[in-house]
């Protein structure tokens, strides 16, 4: 009725749509030590391109329909009584709550969009500041682990 189905289908394309604008070049260019050596020419980067397909392909397909409204129901079930879903059914069947559900939808998935528009620069930005982090952090804990000069003899 709400047509949850319409907008999980409408999000796990978009999911697929990220999945073809973050590549793994786009990680070799915020971090070239990422692969280990491994880049485009290797004998290897088929095997990491591949990689990267299937991490977007188990990300992207991690809930199904049933799934998603088995959730939804729990949640309805948990918050309203049973006279109040009976309310809100009766709602929804009504003139302006068909208009509300188009609506809804409407918003959701142009949220989805933007937000799946965005997640490329996003997602590359955060992921190189984690590898910096990241990075900056073993510096620190190679220094802390250093004996000092005095100790060597």
């Amino acid at each position: 009725m709400l047509k949850y189905d319409m907008q999980l289908q409408d999000m796990l394309s978009r999911c697929k749509e990220v999945a073809g604008v973050v590549t793994p070049e786009s990680y070799l260019k915020s971090n070239p030590d990422i692969f280990n050596g491994i880049a485009p020419g290797s004998i290897l980067w088929p095997q990491v391109v591949g990689a990267f397909r299937e991490f977007y392909t188990e990300a992207c397909g991690y809930i199904d329909t049933n799934m998603l409204l088995a959730s939804m129901a729990q949640a309805y079930s948990s918050n309203l009584t049973e006279r109040e879903l009976a309310e809100v059914i009766k709602f929804y069947f009504s003139p302006v709550g068909k208009k509300l559900i188009v609506a809804n939808v409407a918003a959701n998935i142009a949220l989805q969009r933007t937000s799946y528009e965005q997640l490329p620069e996003v997602a590359q930005k955060a992921n190189a500041h984690l590898i910096k982090t990241l990075a900056d952090l073993a510096k620190k804990n190679g220094e802390l682990n250093q004996k000092p000069w005095w100790r060597f003899w």
